[in-house]
């Protein structure tokens, strides 16, 4: 029965049954265009052609290609209660109505920005919100572990009101050092706060201490306990600390979780699923670096990651994964990015791929190879890794911090051979990679369920771009458009 003033499709979504946030998860990417459902609703913001999601693969006699009599009136799969053809003899022709062919998806190679001040801002960490970039970095020698400085700006160009973070360790005391630390701004957390910060640290102690903490950790909290070989002298755990303004910070009592992740963590609030996320190095798949992911409700206990990505064969045996840089496109909320480092041990470099996922947890390379290689210049011409995060610039572009080093990863360094250099890999705005044709090729998407009565579209090549109105939308593309 309708209340007053319900209709049909309002009262068939109070029907339904409420999911958790992770069968929600999959239920989006599940969405299938011959049932009824919201799952193909568009998400506010753009939405980039990295993946398949979007586009029909054509599921024969559903929606797509269909086998159809000689006529070409369109026949049923199963004809066992069918009286002229049940027992019958019949021919059957192919309709590959709506199958998309003659395309591909490949990534667009980044631009590079001049190197940005040594020593000042902007640093390899930059969170744009509310009209207002933020950065943290160092002024400090190039080692893992140093002073961390707060920066502001309006228009991610101009950066001011340059100030030291100040720390109380008091609830952590004996933290061996303060060591590749992630900075993210919390929606979920109370105004105290809202600035969290995600950091690797040694485990204080005696030999004795760690011990006991090791046993307690293997007796409550068995999978929160990842440590790296067998010597407790080198045991390492992930802290955390809170802060109302990214500037004063205080510690957490810790670990939070014991794991060896000393190179970028990744940490933010996930809305959708509403819990917190880490993207950590794993340490090791067979010897090799990978990239691992972890979600937790509660910030202050965490789980070890799972293995996310991982050198795969078709890769050189010699490549793993350093770093992740883990982001997300300015504006949406489903449209996951990583930019990950492939480090290759047999020349001792390193190049930025692209990544796509919707949703954080499965993940799809963007075909095409590396969209940020080291060099020419001098000051990145050795090896070169990704910060976070995705930011939008002025100018129509988008924009990702990362760090170039004039020599190989590991070539032996000194004060004269081994520094960082920030800049931005730059892109045009939703440029990132695109659906390509060489030749003819066509496709269509699945029928998306869209706020507003228009749809804009960008096309490259042949200088077009426009809009597609309603009716163009359901009679091409069959979108369900609400207004």
């Amino acid at each position: 029965m309708l209340a007053a003033g319900q209709d049909e499709e309002e009262a068939g979504m109070n029907d339904r049954i409420t999911l958790g946030t992770k069968a929600q998860a999959a239920a989006r990417r599940a969405g299938t265009p011959w049932m009824e459902g919201e799952e193909l609703r568009l998400a506010p913001g753009p939405h980039l052609f990295l993946d398949w999601r979007y586009v029909l693969p054509g599921e024969v006699g559903a929606i797509g290609p269909y086998w159809a009599t000689p006529s070409g009136t369109p026949m049923k799969l199963r004809l066992w209660n069918d009286p002229d053809r049940a027992d019958t003899p019949f021919t059957a022709r192919f309709v590959p109505r709506d199958t998309p062919h003659g395309i591909r998806i490949e990534r667009e190679p980044a631009g590079k920005s001049d190197p940005l001040p040594p020593g000042t801002a902007p640093g390899a960490r930059i969170i744009h919100a509310d009209g207002l970039y933020r950065t943290w970095y160092s002024r400090g020698e190039n080692e893992a572990s140093r002073p961390i400085h707060y920066a502001e700006s309006t228009d991610g160009h101009e950066w001011h009101g340059d100030t030291p973070c100040a720390f109380d360790f008091s609830a952590a005391p004996g933290v061996a050092g303060l060591e590749r630390s992630e900075i993210f701004l919390d929606p979920s957390a109370p105004d105290a706060e809202r600035f969290k910060m995600f950091f690797r640290g040694g485990i204080p102690g005696t030999e004795q201490e760690r011990r006991k903490l090791a046993e307690r950790f293997m007796r409550e909290r068995p999978d929160a306990f990842y440590p790296l070989g067998n010597d407790l002298s080198h045991l390492s755990g992930m802290w955390g600390a809170v802060s109302p303004d990214g500037i004063a910070w205080t510690a957490l009592p810790g670990p939070l979780v014991v794991h060896y992740s000393d190179t970028t963590n990744v940490v933010y609030y996930d809305q959708r699923l509403q819990r917190y996320v880490w993207y950590a190095r794993c340490n090791w798949f067979y010897g090799r670096r990978c990239i691992g992911r972890a979600e937790t409700d509660d910030f202050r206990r965490w789980p070890g990651p799972e293995m996310l990505v991982w050198p795969t064969s078709e890769r050189r045996p010699s490549d793993d994964w350093y770093t992740n840089s883990k982001t997300i496109y300015p504006g949406t909320v489903d449209q996951h990015l990583m930019f990950p480092a492939l480090y290759h041990h047999h020349d001792d470099t390193s190049e930025l791929l692209l990544y796509a996922s919707p949703d954080g947890i499965v993940w799809n390379e963007v075909p095409g190879g590396a969209v940020l290689d080291a060099g020419p210049e001098p000051w990145d011409a050795g090896c070169v890794f990704g910060g976070t995060d995705l930011i939008p610039l002025g100018g129509d572009r988008v924009a990702l911090p990362y760090g170039g080093y004039p020599q190989p990863h590991k070539y032996p360094r000194n004060r004269h051979s081994f520094w960082r250099t920030n800049a931005l890999a730059i892109w045009p705005r939703e440029r990132l990679g695109g659906i390509q044709a060489d030749d003819e090729g066509a496709f269509a998407t699945l029928p998306l369920i869209t706020e507003g009565s228009t749809l804009r579209y960008k096309e490259r090549g042949r200088g077009r771009s426009g809009k597609l109105g309603e009716a163009e939308n359901e009679r091409r593309n069959r979108r369900k458009v609400k207004k």
